[in-house]
């Protein structure tokens, strides 16, 4: 049996945060969610913990950061919109021998 791979989601309750839960939810035997964070919708947030009760949480800028550097993930998912938080900012390339998926960064300043 193959160890499932542990995710971070920073942005979980938008767009993209929330599609990447689907994938996961499809696929419980090769991914594990690990983290959740959001910028600001509490509400949502609260909801998902309550699904993935393992999963740690993390509500705001500051404490997305915390997420976005733990060894507890493989994968980091920064979704999240503030590009300029500390969170898209230590999710950038690979960190800690992790794989850093950014989806905030097009590579181009708009």
């Amino acid at each position: 049996m193959t160890v499932p791979i542990r995710v971070a989601i920073l942005g979980a309750t938008g767009s993209i945060g929330r599609q990447a839960l689907d994938v996961v939810r499809g696929q419980p035997e090769r991914l594990r969610v690990v983290a959740l964070g959001a910028n600001r919708n509490a509400d949502d947030l609260r909801e998902l913990a309550v699904e993935f009760p393992t999963a740690r949480t993390a509500l705001g800028s500051d404490a997305l950061v915390a997420l976005a550097t733990d060894s507890d993930a493989d994968l980091v998912l920064v979704a999240t919109p503030d590009t300029s938080s500390g969170a898209c900012q230590a999710g950038r390339g690979t960190a800690f021998g992790r794989s850093i998926a950014n989806t905030t960064d097009s590579g181009n300043a708009s």
